[in-house]
């Protein structure tokens, strides 16, 4: 990498010894350029907005005006322009996010003042945050059709050109893509949703065991703090019971390498959708609706299931990564970890 580079970030983080003379690259370069080409994000002649001011936004700055960028511009929280000037660069196309707002374990949080709906004219995101693996601004990007990339690329990548420098050799391009693919595939959990009595727990116990991963039930989760859950909607009602699920849930979603078996409501709170697109792939498992269990589940034996399936089902569909019907769990179970391991590799 050129030296001239390194001098203007300002900043290196691999130190090379090359016949007693010491040599500083900055990989982070590397890393954040691998992140916008893989991810298709074009920079040439595009406005772009870095948040935040701290190291990393330099090298961001540097990799964005080589590769054209037609104006740069930070928001900062101790600097001017500031956060909560960001209706002056409405127009910009991209934005990069190099602030640890959102970041584990905070998980969730996000800049108060950006708000991507105001950003007609936006192309492009990146969070150079890689845990969790998708954040919240993230998430908003992927809903919008907007082009984005998270962290964890961008950590493979300058991992690898470290490796490259201390090893004086050149490994090929798709090795980030294997320690990628290997890496989500421990890492990402499995959460299964669908209507009461589906078969989301047994499955979730078969798929736990398969796979060797912690199980989560979180109906269970539930009634370790709070009691029986029929009893709960006696006592306190629905709209109390979703609350008290999402905050189990928000406690759980943060982990990863699971499999977590969700209520058959979780979807009613729109909060879940992005606490569970954190860390995992979600998977809609269906059910002839004759065929559902339902004993013991107070919303279950309180609506009709009819009523129940129709009010639900769109938001199934919006939550869903994947999709299987279970009609033998074993076989289902098969089903939902080979889709899982496909998602992973496209």
């Amino acid at each position: 990498m050129c030296l001239i580079r390194q001098k203007k970030i300002g900043a290196v983080n691999t130190i090379v010894n090359k016949n007693g003379k010491l040599y500083g690259y900055n990989t982070d370069y590397y890393g954040f350029l691998y992140n916008l080409k893989k991810n298709k994000i074009e920079i040439r002649d595009k406005k772009c907005l870095i948040l935040g001011k701290g190291a990393s936004s330099k090298t961001v700055e540097a990799v964005l005006k080589d590769l054209g960028a037609k104006e740069i511009v930070f928001l900062s929280r101790r600097f001017k322009p500031y956060f909560k000037d960001e209706k002056d660069y409405r127009d910009f196309e991209i934005i990069v996010n190099t602030t640890p707002v959102g970041m584990y374990p905070n998980n969730g949080e996000f800049l108060d003042h950006i708000k991507l709906d105001n950003f007609k004219k936006l192309e492009g995101l990146v969070d150079l945050i890689y845990n969790p693996n998708m954040t919240r601004i993230l998430i908003e990007a992927k809903l919008k059709n907007i082009k984005y990339a998270c962290g964890i690329d961008m950590l493979i990548a300058q991992a690898v050109k470290a490796s490259e420098l201390f090893l004086d050799k050149t490994f090929d391009q798709d090795l980030i893509t294997k320690i990628r693919n290997s890496l989500m595939k421990n890492q990402l959990n499995i959460a299964l949703i669908g209507m009461p009595g589906s078969g989301k727990t047994s499955l979730g116990r078969i798929l736990a065991e398969n796979m060797k991963r912690n199980f989560i039930d979180l109906d269970l989760e539930f009634e370790k703090k709070y009691g029986n859950i029929e009893e709960f909607f006696k006592n306190y009602g629905e709209d109390k019971f979703r609350d008290k699920e999402s905050q189990i849930l928000k406690e759980f979603s943060k982990k990863t390498g699971q499999i977590i078996s969700c209520g058959g409501g979780i979807v009613e709170k729109e909060e879940n959708y992005y606490r569970l697109k954190e860390n995992s792939i979600i998977v809609n498992v269906k059910r002839d609706l004759e065929n559902l269990e339902i004993e013991g589940r107070p919303l279950s034996k309180k609506y009709d299931l009819d009523f129940l399936y129709n009010k639900r089902k769109d938001l199934y569909d919006k939550f869903k990564d994947l999709e299987v019907y279970n009609t033998d769990l074993d076989k289902c179970a098969k089903e939902i970890e080979e889709k899982f391991y496909e998602n992973i590799s496209n």
